[in-house]
């Protein structure tokens, strides 16, 4: 995909994908005359940080993690919002008149918070307030799509014996566990 940056003509590639040394690659290639292009990660933070380690890209924008991040390493800032949609980032490029064919644009990032930041233990209590109101239509909407994922919240999917194996999801997303495996073939 090939978008136009607001604040001035220059066009922008973004790649996305797990594996994306090939897709920048590629990207670079399809779009030899695009002044900058931005992976749309979906990666842990460490390959996240190997990729900007490489100093290929002036900015990542991540997702994967659940928390919020906002680190630079070797020139590429690496941004993820957090979880269930309760952030937003802002991010502004803009490439002075003056700078020279190539150069990487200033990156000014403003964080919107949707829903109030939880209070982190031993710290103040967080100031917040609302920007954007939720629109009702999409609540409901959204309450209706959430119905059958609040009712798995409180549902009895497989009786545990005490006596049984013991249950651990340690490893689980790289390779079978014993959690994982009582839940899916109770789901079955």
């Amino acid at each position: 995909m090939v978008n136009t940056c607001s604040h001035t003509p220059r066009r922008v590639a973004y790649p996305g994908g797990e594996h994306v040394s090939p897709a920048l690659a590629k990207a670079k290639a399809k779009y030899p005359s695009a002044d900058l292009i931005i992976p749309l990660t979906h990666q842990s933070i460490p390959d996240d940080v190997k990729l900007a380690q490489r100093g290929l890209v002036p900015l990542i924008l991540g997702g994967h993690d659940h928390c919020e991040y906002d680190e630079t390493f070797n020139g590429c800032r690496v941004l993820k919002a957090g979880e269930d949609a309760k952030n937003v980032i802002i991010v502004d490029l803009f490439w002075p008149e003056e700078a020279p064919e190539g150069s990487p644009p200033e990156i000014t990032v403003t964080w919107k918070h949707l829903v109030k930041p939880k209070q982190k233990k031993g710290e103040p209590p967080v100031e917040w307030t609302q920007e954007y109101p939720p629109c009702e239509k999409t609540a409901a909407a959204a309450d209706r799509w959430m119905g059958p994922a609040k009712e798995l919240m409180v549902a009895t999917l497989e009786k545990v014996p005490l006596d049984g194996p013991p249950l651990t999801s340690v490893g689980v997303r790289k390779g079978p566990s014993s959690m994982a495996t009582l839940i899916a073939t109770a789901m079955r």
